[in-house]
């Protein structure tokens, strides 16, 4: 049951957006939605407070597309990039190897603070 607003809500994008054909602007939207539920619900990033502020798409392929993200951390914009693959009303994104690495170099930055 803790997962019915997520499949709730990717149900509602995908019957929404299955009517007509997908723009950029509605796949970056619809990765953006998702995405920051991810990063809201996900035990990896919820501690983080991750905020995804924008999503760019640019066009691969029939079905494939590159997107650029604008992430807030800690009043910082970092770009994460994604692979999306769009199937009829469906969206789905997943972020390339090392994307959220600036999590890793902050918490690093911290660990050094601590022992200066």
């Amino acid at each position: 049951m803790k997962y019915l607003p997520t499949i709730i809500l990717t149900v509602l994008i995908s019957v929404l957006l299955t009517g007509c054909g997908l723009s950029k602007e509605d796949i970056g939207q619809a990765v953006k939605i998702s995405m920051q539920e991810t990063l809201s619900s996900d035990s990896n990033f919820k501690e983080y407070n991750l905020k995804v502020n924008d999503v760019s798409v640019f066009q691969k392929g029939d079905k494939s597309y590159k997107g650029l993200v604008s992430i807030e951390y800690k009043g910082t914009s970092h770009n994460v990039s994604v692979e999306i693959l769009v199937d009829g009303g469906d969206v789905m994104w997943e972020a390339e190897p090392g994307a959220f690495m600036f999590l890793m170099q902050e918490e690093l930055k911290q660990l050094q603070n601590l022992f200066q």
